[in-house]
């Protein structure tokens, strides 16, 4: 292998390496802000990080209050056979394993970080909201 080639591929590698360590990077900082804002509240972690964006930090955590994060009220769960799943037809009941009042898993980005209860907006009664009872990990 020549002297040039042996070069381009030992950049080629380099780049890879970089690339895959921002990820990492990326990754890693996106867990540690998750860490962080579990304790969500006055008095958690994320306190501390709501102050410094409000008085205009331009630290790396501002950046998080940004992004987007998946949240879900999950109602209830099973567990069921393929066989069963695919003979499922409409009209069926499928039972969970919550009862009826019980309160409510919220998830975000699938961490469990509330449990909730389900009530009717008090702008409009045709919808559905969850009401906080609960934060996790305090």
């Amino acid at each position: 292998m020549g002297e040039s080639a042996a070069l381009d591929e030992t950049m080629e590698d380099e780049i890879i390496s970089t690339d895959e360590d921002s990820f990492s990077q990326s990754q890693n900082d996106l867990n540690n802000a998750i860490e962080e804002l579990s304790g969500l509240g006055e008095d958690g972690p994320a306190a501390g990080i709501a102050a410094s964006a409000t008085q205009g930090g331009s630290d790396a955590s501002d950046l998080i209050w940004d992004l987007p994060v998946d949240v879900n009220i999950v109602l209830g769960t099973t567990q069921l056979s393929v066989a069963r799943l695919m003979a499922l037809e409409q009209g069926e009941i499928v039972e969970l394993n919550r009862r009826i009042g019980e309160p409510l898993d919220i998830t975000v980005n699938g961490r469990k970080v509330a449990r909730g209860e389900i009530v009717m907006r008090e702008d409009d009664k045709t919808k559905f909201a969850v009401q906080i009872v609960e934060i996790v990990g305090r």
